[in-house]
């Protein structure tokens, strides 16, 4: 089973974290939805916003998957999209936060 990963958040930010992590889920099944359609022009929206979101809020991971799924949607590369909706939904199963 792979091990969870850990992102420390600062603790001002703590109240929020749940909510957000709540949106980026949502976010998730949007880009989910978006893919299904060969709409790359919404999941490149998603990933520009989850780049930024998550290097707003300390997600460095998200942040990282964002860019990348920007840049590939934007490529028009569907597969590749497909693969990192895949990454973006282990990503959000998998993070845990510690506050520091």
């Amino acid at each position: 089973m792979p091990k969870d990963l850990v992102e420390r958040i600062d603790p001002d930010l703590a109240e929020l974290v749940e909510l957000f992590l709540d949106g980026s889920r949502r976010d998730a099944a949007l880009l989910a939805a978006a893919l299904d359609r060969g709409d790359l022009e919404t999941a490149q929206r998603i990933g520009h916003s989850a780049k930024g979101a998550g290097a707003a809020y300390g997600f460095r991971g998200l942040r990282d998957l964002g860019r990348m799924l920007e840049q590939t949607a934007g490529a028009g590369d569907l597969a590749g999209s497909l693969a990192l909706l895949e990454r973006f939904r282990d990503y959000l199963e998998r993070v845990r936060v510690e506050y520091a």
